[in-house]
């Protein structure tokens, strides 16, 4: 898979693709970005995936200037590279105490891209939570702590139990699973 194209027009294109509010996060620094420079460019063409944080190492002020959108499509690409997890490490590792890559406004290039992942992330968590949290979820998760709750403050079916112990959370103080249901509105 070769480099991603981070030219204007694709980049257009890319973000024309997202949803309106990942769109405003990718879009963030939109005002500042431009294309890389040429430099840059050419030896990213030719680039492995794994000499790819180095070379990001070595143009810090370009990667800086690229913006968001054209990292998340670097970060994008190396996600889909065979040894991705070893690539983002290396990318988000700091290098020489810190002090190698530092783009113009001293921000170091893996801190550059660990904001990014932090800020995309950010956004893309309501929708991963609402994909397991759908209406029917929720409304189980519902039932299940009113059943709890219920289940916790149901009077003893005797004081002269063996369970004498007013505290006593446990199941076992004389309700019925059914009689809970029904307390707690279950119409099954």
């Amino acid at each position: 898979m070769p480099f991603p194209d981070l030219s204007q027009k694709a980049m257009e294109r890319f973000v024309a693709m997202l949803p309106s509010d990942l769109r405003l996060i990718v879009m963030a620094d939109r005002k500042t970005s431009r294309t890389p420079g040429s430099a840059y460019l050419s030896a990213a063409r030719t680039c492995s995936p794994q000499r790819v944080p180095e070379l990001c190492r070595a143009h810090p002020e370009d990667v800086r200037l690229m913006g968001r959108a054209r990292r998340l499509r670097i970060l994008a690409w190396l996600a889909g590279q065979p040894d991705n997890r070893t690539l983002f490490v290396d990318l988000q590792k700091e290098r020489d105490g810190g002090t190698d890559g530092r783009a113009g406004n001293g921000q170091s290039v893996p801190q550059l891209f660990r904001d990014d992942i932090t800020a995309f992330s950010g956004a893309v968590a309501p929708r991963v939570a609402g994909a397991y949290l759908s209406r029917n979820v929720l409304a189980e998760a519902q039932r299940a702590a009113m059943e709890i709750a219920i289940e916790r403050h149901v009077p003893e079916a005797s004081a002269s139990g063996p369970d004498n112990n007013p505290h006593d959370n446990s199941p076992s103080t004389g309700a019925s699973p059914g009689a809970l249901s029904a307390a707690a509105g279950d119409k099954r």
